[in-house]
């Protein structure tokens, strides 16, 4: 059927790998390839870019409107994690970071991996001055993918402040 064929297209296209289950030779696991984790990574960071540039235009009015809007979504549904990350991103906008950093954990509890959370927790972490932490989250992302801009810019943005404050 059709989840067959879509299966069948990212193992050809090298996204995802096929691994027979150990206990039961009819299941079989798909796991993303590393170029099947920079393409989600890649689609994350598209999505993540997406909500800022919804977001960036708004005034106070609207924005607190979408900040309530996406708070019903969670509630309605706590479990994804798209919303959550939405709603992180919206508390960011608005100065609410401790309330960013309280939707992320559990996020990062649960897919320690999930890099948009990774590099929004950063994005916070960074406003907070908490450079070391900056970088290992940011070195985290680069270990699963090394292509991540977001990442880099983070850790560029980290030493050019050090070049500021070594020069004062």
């Amino acid at each position: 059927g059709y989840l067959s064929r879509l299966v069948h297209g990212l193992v050809t296209s090298g996204l995802v790998v096929l691994t027979p289950d150990e206990h039961d030779p009819r299941i079989r696991r798909a796991t993303l390839t590393p170029d099947g984790i920079a393409e989600l990574d890649r689609i994350n960071e598209r999505s993540a870019d997406i909500a800022k540039e919804v977001l960036e235009p708004l005034d106070d009015g609207p924005r607190d409107r979408l900040v309530q809007a996406l708070e019903t979504v969670v509630e309605e549904d706590p479990a994804v994690p798209q919303a959550r990350l939405m709603l992180a991103s919206a508390y960011k906008k608005v100065g609410r970071n401790d309330d960013a950093k309280a939707l992320l954990d559990p996020i990062l509890k649960d897919n320690p991996d999930n890099t948009v959370a990774l590099i929004a927790m950063a994005n916070i972490l960074f406003e907070e001055g908490r450079d070391d932490e900056v970088m290992a989250l940011a070195q985290r992302v680069l270990s699963k993918n090394d292509r991540n801009t977001q990442a880099h810019e983070l850790i560029a943005s980290v030493h050019m402040k050090a070049e500021d404050h070594a020069a004062a």
